[in-house]
């Protein structure tokens, strides 16, 4: 297959990314930046902080509004495990905010509320980056903003984090339209994540994905046809359809369907054997990995991209 163009991916994404201007100047807000130890006590269980002023004196006088996803999703999984909650046996966040498995909830949730701050993967704040103002962190070297180059030499830190995709062996060898989408997507992998505005892995990273891959046996199928079934990551879903959409141009007989269960929803259904593919902000865990085994299903775990978790507010604020 050819591989596409940055330039012709950006432009068949635009149909299944937002309408916010991704081009459009940054919003700006008077808080600016973001203590790991001020995102653990505003997000950890328990926590009763209410107003901005409790985090630090000279912020505003300011009721906090908060938005985040479920728990079904591998970036509330992220945020609990890293900042929120580390030391838990079962990490988890507080629960009195406004919860969605749809970061575009989230985002409309926070630029149209007084005082508000969320947090999601780094393109949904760059496809709204006129509507909100993405804080800095900092992890004790100084505040660090979210980017694809912070995010790739490590130095946003606790917060970049890597994005997969997990394919069923057997639809993989079985269902030729399976092998066509992951071979598709695979080949155009950093071209579709620069267009998705999501951050393109490493040569070393991509070799160990290509490596993956290629350990399923693929025979390099085109001209496929049939059914590919794929659901999990919000986080995941625009590049999932994007690659869709993609192939699409060239084989309209592969037909895809994406959805959004969330990470640990998408799990669920790929490991009862539902789903062909399962998009996922986080790896796998143990209890998901026993209960394919279960079921009988095989798979394998394919890096996408790399995010940056972005902690945004209001640009009100």
């Amino acid at each position: 297959m050819a591989t596409l163009t940055a330039l012709a991916l950006a432009g068949s994404l635009a149909a299944c990314g937002s309408d916010a201007d991704a081009d459009g100047e940054a919003a700006e807000a008077s808080i600016t930046c973001l203590t790991v130890e001020q995102l653990h006590d505003l997000w950890a269980p328990g926590s009763e902080i209410t107003n901005w002023n409790q985090l630090d004196d000279s912020f505003p006088d300011q009721e906090i509004k908060l938005f985040g996803p479920g728990t079904d999703s591998g970036t509330y999984d992220y945020m609990a495990e890293t900042v929120a909650d580390p030391e838990a046996e079962e990490p988890a966040t507080r629960d009195d905010y406004e919860a969605s498995e749809d970061d575009n909830v989230l985002v409309e949730g926070v630029a149209n509320t007084e005082g508000a701050t969320g947090y999601f993967g780094y393109t949904y704040y760059e496809q709204n980056k006129s509507r909100l103002a993405a804080l800095e962190i900092d992890n004790g070297d100084g505040c660090v903003a979210p980017s694809a180059e912070t995010a790739q030499d490590g130095s946003y830190a606790p917060l970049s984090r890597p994005l997969f995709i997990y394919v069923n062996k057997a639809s993989y060898t079985d269902n030729k339209a399976v092998q066509e989408y992951v071979d598709f997507y695979i080949e155009n992998l950093a071209a579709i994540a620069e267009a998705a505005q999501y951050i393109p892995l490493s040569e070393e990273l991509y070799g160990e994905t290509q490596s993956a891959l290629e350990g399923l046996g693929g025979s390099g199928a085109t001209g496929a046809s049939g059914d590919v079934k794929v659901d999990g990551s919000s986080t995941v879903y625009p590049m999932s359809v994007a690659a869709q959409e993609l192939l699409n141009q060239e084989n309209s007989d592969v037909k895809v369907t994406v959805g959004e269960a969330g990470t640990g929803g998408g799990f669920e259904l790929f490991c009862a054997g539902d789903t062909d593919i399962s998009d996922a902000s986080r790896p796998i865990e143990e209890d998901e990995i026993a209960a394919c085994e279960d079921k009988g299903v095989e798979f394998v775990e394919l890096q996408v991209a790399t995010d940056a978790l972005t902690v945004v507010v209001n640009p009100n604020l």
